[in-house]
């Protein structure tokens, strides 16, 4: 599968809102990547969570996670979230929202349906 170089330039005021439909668009394209060709499960891809620096914030695809390394958070909990779905479960963005000298800082997770929150960047660190 070809990678599509994209790199949009364009800011948002920040809000839970926008984040969600962000993280959305980002589980949508992994299930696409999933449908389209074999990748491996998150957790035996031998990729490892690195964070990214502070106000500079990328959202990565499947291939891209795998093609650079590593992933932050929310690179992570989207390959899993669209691995999960793509198996029929039920799995959803856990936001952790935290604001540090004002900052607004967030961390993404996945809940699962027992109410579990299942962190794929503490796993992979």
């Amino acid at each position: 599968m070809a990678h599509l170089l994209f790199r949009p330039t364009f800011e948002i005021p920040f809000s839970e809102g926008a984040l969600r439909i962000l993280l959305e668009a980002l589980i949508d394209i992994n299930l696409m990547s999933i449908r389209a060709q074999a990748y491996p499960l998150l957790y035996e891809s031998g990729v490892y969570y690195q964070a990214e620096e502070p106000g500079f914030e990328r959202f990565l695809s499947i291939p891209s996670v795998i093609d650079q390394g590593y992933g932050d958070c929310e690179d992570l909990a989207c390959w899993r979230i669209a691995e999960l779905r793509h198996r029929g479960q039920y799995a959803v963005p856990y936001l952790i929202l935290t604001r540090t000298d004002d900052r607004l800082r967030y961390h993404i997770a996945v809940s699962l349906s027992n109410n579990v929150i299942e962190d794929p960047s503490d796993r992979l660190s």
